[in-house]
């Protein structure tokens, strides 16, 4: 199974494809180690996704396999849309598409987390958060 970038927005929300993907994987025990060790890490993008929606991780993990092979997202969505308002999703696309970005506050521990995370790009990468995880998955 692929995982999607977090730039893919899934019925207009950011990361939430991706994040269904990982944890789909993760309750089947089929996601990679290198995943697995910051899936839903406060600092990450799972972790940040879940915080912003004030979500509760397991029951999203929950609700995830609970969903069927044939309609996952639909249900997902319909799940998240549910706990979440129109104006929650802006202010986190908004959030999420600038993580990283130089001149944000979120810059400082991307640089921090960037050598760590993603040693095959430069520690000067010019990119937010998004780019990143897109040009590591490239390599």
């Amino acid at each position: 199974m692929n995982i999607r970038l977090p730039s893919e927005k899934l019925f207009g929300i950011y990361h939430l494809g991706r994040f269904i993907d990982k944890a789909h994987l993760k309750n089947q025990g089929k996601l990679s180690e290198e995943y697995l060790a910051s899936f839903c890490s406060p600092k990450g993008l799972d972790g940040l996704f879940i915080d912003f929606f004030k979500l509760d991780q397991e029951e999203f993990l929950e609700a995830v396999a609970n969903s069927s092979d044939t309609a996952r997202d639909q249900e997902i969505v319909s799940w998240v849309l549910s706990k979440v308002s129109e104006e929650q999703i802006e202010e986190w696309n908004e959030f999420a598409f600038n993580l990283g970005r130089p001149g944000t506050p979120s810059r400082e521990r991307f640089e921090q987390v960037l050598p760590v995370k993603y040693p095959n790009l430069p520690p000067d990468f010019p990119g937010t958060v998004f780019e990143a995880i897109e040009a590591d998955e490239k390599n």
